[in-house]
């Protein structure tokens, strides 16, 4: 369980820099470097919708994560839980 509850610890972290991002802020900005930073430097409205996006994926895999491990989540069965997880880890793995 401490696994899963640090796994969705550091995806919501991740969340809200995307989202401070989103919002404006630069801060860290220069770690991502080439053109994903000057894009978001630029603050198109493309850019705000895509860092949108990449916040609600971001929060939807600390949430499956946690389902894996709090009593709410078992309103799904495990193994969709465990296949939904895989595949948003899979994903936020590949978006890394």
């Amino acid at each position: 369980m401490r696994w899963a509850h640090l796994a969705a610890a550091l995806a919501f972290a991740s969340a809200a820099i995307s989202l401070y991002w989103m919002l404006g802020g630069t801060g860290l900005l220069d770690t991502v470097g080439g053109e994903i930073e000057e894009l978001a430097r630029e603050r198109s409205t493309a850019t705000v919708v895509t860092l949108g996006v990449v916040v609600l994926a971001k929060l939807f895999g600390a949430a499956l994560t946690l389902s894996l491990v709090q009593p709410w989540g078992e309103r799904f069965s495990r193994r969709a839980r465990v296949l939904l997880a895989t595949v948003g880890g899979a994903g936020l793995a590949l978006y890394g």
